[in-house]
């Protein structure tokens, strides 16, 4: 019941405040489970017991670098059918300077992956593409966009790395936590896991960064945080108008 009521406030606001350039496809908060917190994606398939520890907010997915261990979101981010694509996510690396891939859509060549490679913050294109961006044990959120002719990787919500991209087929789901054939796993904790259709603006990439680990700037980006509504002038004075007549009236009730 709460699925459907939220799927129909995503479609009152989006018909209020105009259509979205880019549609959330889930959002995984991944606070000790793998349900979409806006209901609009299936819950992720865990593949050999995935467990959680604290996260920066609420709980994180852990991950020892075994690969045995791992996530499945049901969504296809394939570049020959999909080429424009945003996904993104809150990483705490527990060795910063191996190489780590946490979110991968692969089928063993060189495809779309997100990761730490040499002590940079990386993406796959041909081979590995280093940023000039360190990878730290902080928590960081790193996220990266797809138009189908190039990826954009960003780092805090800061553009880190522009570089060539392709429309390779490739599979149709995506993992997290590890690379599709399970190489160069995730060592550390990943949360607040979101994938978009469409590709996201440096400016969209930054409201999601600044709204933290609990999810709030993905949802304003989404069109379903409370900033994301307009409120009526005419309402908001009528409110403040209360709010003073309301002290006026307890002035004189204390007098």
């Amino acid at each position: 019941m709460k699925k459907k009521l939220l799927a129909t406030l995503v479609l009152s606001i989006t018909a209020s405040t105009g259509a979205q350039a880019s549609t959330l496809l889930g959002y995984y908060s991944l606070n000790g489970n793998g349900v979409d917190l806006t209901g609009t994606g299936a819950t992720l398939i865990d593949h050999g017991g995935v467990t959680y520890a604290q996260g920066l907010s609420g709980q994180a997915a852990s991950f020892d670098g075994s690969g045995s261990t791992w996530l499945e979101a049901s969504i296809n981010a394939s570049g020959d059918t999909v080429p424009e694509f945003s996904w993104g996510a809150w990483v705490k690396l527990t060795t910063p300077n191996d190489w780590n891939i946490f979110l991968s859509n692969d089928n063993g060549g060189w495809d779309r992956f997100t990761q730490a490679n040499g002590g940079k913050w990386s993406v796959s294109n041909g081979g590995v593409q280093q940023s000039p961006v360190s990878t730290t044990s902080e928590w960081t959120y790193v996220s990266e966009t797809f138009n189908g002719t190039q990826q954009q990787l960003f780092v805090n919500g800061q553009l880190a790395l522009t570089t060539q991209d392709g429309t390779n087929d490739s599979q149709h789901h995506i993992d997290i936590g590890r690379n599709a054939n399970g190489a160069f796993p995730l060592n550390g904790l990943i949360q607040s896991v979101s994938f978009f259709s469409g590709v996201l603006t440096a400016a969209q990439e930054n409201t999601i960064y600044q709204g933290g680990a609990n999810g709030s700037g993905v949802l304003q980006v989404a069109g379903l945080a409370p900033s994301a509504v307009p409120v009526p002038a005419a309402i908001w004075m009528f409110g403040t108008g209360l709010l003073g007549l309301g002290a006026i009236m307890r002035k004189k009730a204390q007098a």
